[in-house]
């Protein structure tokens, strides 16, 4: 299952390592391009309730091998057939839809077959290898593109789901339901109003599904635009510094200033943040999940503005930053994840992941484009202010997260004190 989700992982950064190519080549706005890399999201959420429901009612195998065909055919409909806004857009969504029906599915494969802390663990490891498939797909993107062409390195990621399918098929066994539990999929499996009702009225359920919903905001959108930050902060060190305007010459002058091209320079951050989430999961397990939860949200709300007003630092400052900013995002994955596993109620965990999964993404969707609205509202992101104000608009979910909770736990201890 881990090696099946790097390889359905294999496209989930081609977008982000292109944006900069494919803005200059279509003529996009950062609107635009925000636009395509939320297509993704869109395609996921339209989606992801129908497949996660019907993990409760049937083997989870037969829903993430449909998902991989489809993620496969979202990739190279990318790769061949994608011209503009509106056609990448639309192969944006399918493969967004086929990611939908592998990851919570996949995560439900192995929730059926494990307990316990053991449990825990292998959700950690699941969510790290998230990263691991992220950062592989940077490189492999930056790597395919510098030598063939960025559509020829669409072709080559779509492989990936197709050989994440014949893993799931040869290392894991069907697993029998209950007969009551079969039937035939319908359409209110896609809406489950009434489950997803149940879950949101759960105390424990309920915050960790809000949590996740401002984690993905920031997490996705931060990733949808690291590239396209790394290009800037190439040339930021030649321009006029702080709030200065970056011209195009500026630009390809400072383009040597960093030591590696920017998307490898992103997959090595991503690939040190994959250690973040499983760590941070033993970290939880000792301090308390809420504890943990709240600490995670404020350091990366605080470090993305920090790493964007540092942009025309020295690069060895930078750097660091932006890998400080990926452990800290991806420190609270795994804890949200396991905790929404273990606060659900296990007939109704399917609907409770659909439901975690679907307003996650919704904010993963909102994120890319709320950054690049951000960046066209104040200077088209030609200086520093205007990264400082994307990355204060995707972290401001988190931030109010953090405080309201840490607000709520002191409000708790003080009337247990009382008492």
């Amino acid at each position: 299952m881990l090696a099946g989700q790097v390889l359905c992982m294999l496209g989930m950064a081609s977008y982000t390592v292109l944006l900069p190519t494919l803005q200059r080549e279509w003529a996009l706005s950062n609107a635009g391009s925000g636009l395509i890399g939320s297509g993704f999201f869109l395609g996921y959420i339209c989606t992801v309730t129908f497949w996660s429901t019907l993990t409760d009612r049937m083997d989870a195998r037969r829903i993430y091998m449909t998902g991989c065909a489809i993620a496969c055919l979202g990739l190279a409909l990318f790769g061949l057939l994608a011209q503009g806004l509106w056609t990448a857009l639309l192969a944006h969504m399918v493969y967004g839809v086929g990611v939908s029906a592998t990851y919570m599915p996949g995560l439900k494969i192995l929730s059926d077959r494990y307990q316990g802390t053991r449990q825990s663990r292998v959700f950690s490891f699941y969510t790290a290898f998230y990263g691991l498939g992220g950062a592989i797909s940077l490189a492999a993107t930056q790597a395919l593109a510098d030598a063939f062409g960025w559509r020829e390195a669409f072709v080559v990621a779509a492989t990936g789901p197709v050989l994440a399918m014949g893993l799931v098929v040869w290392l894991t066994r069907p697993l029998a339901l209950p007969v009551a539990l079969a039937h035939r999929p319908t359409w209110r499996d896609a809406f489950p109003l009434q489950a997803w009702l149940v879950v949101l009225r759960h105390q424990r359920s309920r915050p960790i599904i809000i949590g996740y919903t401002v984690h993905c905001l920031e997490m996705f959108g931060a990733r949808g635009w690291s590239v396209a930050f790394l290009v800037f902060a190439a040339g930021a060190g030649v321009g006029a510094g702080m709030g200065g305007d970056m011209s195009a010459g500026a630009a390809q002058a400072g383009a040597s200033r960093l030591p590696l091209a920017a998307g490898t320079i992103a997959a090595w951050a991503s690939l040190f943040s994959v250690g973040a989430s499983i760590l941070g999961n033993e970290a939880a397990l000792r301090l308390g999940r809420e504890r943990w939860i709240r600490l995670s949200m404020l350091a990366s709300s605080l470090l993305g503005v920090a790493m964007a007003a540092c942009a025309a630092s020295a690069w060895p400052l930078l750097l660091a930053l932006v890998v400080f900013y990926q452990l800290a995002v991806m420190s609270d994955s795994a804890t949200l994840t396991a905790g929404l596993v273990e606060a659900s109620e296990p007939g109704r965990r399917g609907a409770a992941l659909g439901l975690y999964s679907l307003m996650g993404f919704a904010g993963g969707m909102l994120g890319p484009a709320v950054f690049g609205i951000a960046l066209d509202a104040t200077g088209g992101g030609l200086t520093t202010w205007s990264w400082v104000a994307g990355y204060a608009v995707l972290g401001l979910g988190c931030l109010a997260f953090s405080l309201q909770q840490f607000y709520s736990a002191a409000s708790s201890q003080q009337q247990r004190l009382r008492r």
